[in-house]
């Protein structure tokens, strides 16, 4: 009997310890959920509540929120199909794949697919830890007008008067070698503005260098924590403004500036009229231990630092 009592005191503890646990780690947070303002004009958000355990419940719980629509019907579009469903959200460093059912990829038009991605993508870039958001429908990637899948899509901007508003761009990026002596071609499509200028192509270049390498062998050139803070082009000259994690998390060292600059420089001289990279820190030069880039001192293309590489 006694040994009994026990057991029974036992089984209460633990499951009235499980329940303290859940109420412990539940958390509510406001999140911002983006959608069409009427007539495709642009974007807006609404905040809503949300209550989760972990990561990746936030995730769902965000799209499902998004998936029933704006409360403000008067001032927001309603994109979606009826029956849309969060099939699953899994997460891989700052990359997330979101797999929805298929009544998600019905379209009325490009541009009312330019808007739906725009919302749900930007509604899930709001959390920091998140850079990229890929788009599959029954597993399998959402093909872009071009033919090509989307990929992962960063934070967007909706241009109700861009023509084709996004396309996939087949782009060249360099990254180190693994000796730090040559920069290696790394092929990669990215979406963008079918007529997108050179300012907005470049910034997109970067902030692919930015993420770093897709071929394992190859090394990123740029700290993971450099923002870019704008891009202005004159003429067959460019000059691009980081943020100041471009120095602090910086590797240094000659080798690494050298594969930083000769990364940067062959990247964005790919781009047809551009002939000379200039690198500002929050507006002043950028003044790595070993190199000043200033307007005296711009990053040329190196052909012969490139590492030959078959496709």
């Amino acid at each position: 009997m006694k040994r009994s009592l026990v057991i029974a005191l036992a089984l209460v503890l633990v499951l009235t310890g499980c329940s303290l646990v859940k109420q412990e780690t539940a958390i509510k947070e406001n999140v911002d959920l983006f959608y069409a303002l009427k007539g495709n004009t642009g974007l807006d958000k609404e905040q809503k509540t949300i209550t989760y355990i972990d990561q990746e419940e936030k995730y769902i719980k965000t799209l499902e929120e998004w998936i029933n629509g704006p409360s403000d019907t008067a001032r927001f579009e309603v994109s979606l199909q009826p029956g849309v469903k969060v099939l699953g959200v899994t997460a891989e460093q700052d990359k997330l794949t979101v797999n929805l059912s298929k009544e998600f990829g019905t379209f009325g038009g490009s541009m009312h697919e330019a808007a739906t991605l725009a919302s749900l993508v930007n509604t899930l870039v709001q959390f920091p830890e998140v850079n990229g958001v890929k788009i599959t429908v029954e597993g399998a990637e959402l093909i872009a007008p071009s033919g090509n899948p989307y990929g992962y899509l960063s934070e967007m901007k909706f241009d109700p008067n861009a023509s084709g508003v996004i396309a996939g761009k087949e782009v060249i990026l360099y990254f180190g070698d693994d000796q730090a002596m040559y920069v290696v071609p790394e092929k990669r499509v990215i979406n963008i503005e079918e007529n997108a200028g050179q300012d907005r192509l470049i910034k997109a270049l970067v902030e692919e260098l930015i993420k770093g390498p897709q071929t394992p062998e190859l090394h990123p050139t740029i700290p993971a924590e450099a923002r870019v803070n704008s891009v202005v082009v004159t003429g067959d000259r460019v000059t691009i403004d980081f943020s100041e994690e471009m120095y602090t998390k910086h590797s240094k060292g000659a080798a690494g500036e050298d594969m930083t600059l000769t990364s940067i420089g062959n990247t964005v001289t790919e781009i047809e009229g551009i002939r000379e990279v200039v690198l500002t820190l929050n507006g002043q030069p950028l003044n790595l231990e070993h190199a000043i880039i200033d307007s005296n001192n711009p990053v040329l293309r190196n052909e012969d630092k490139i590492l030959k590489k078959t496709f």
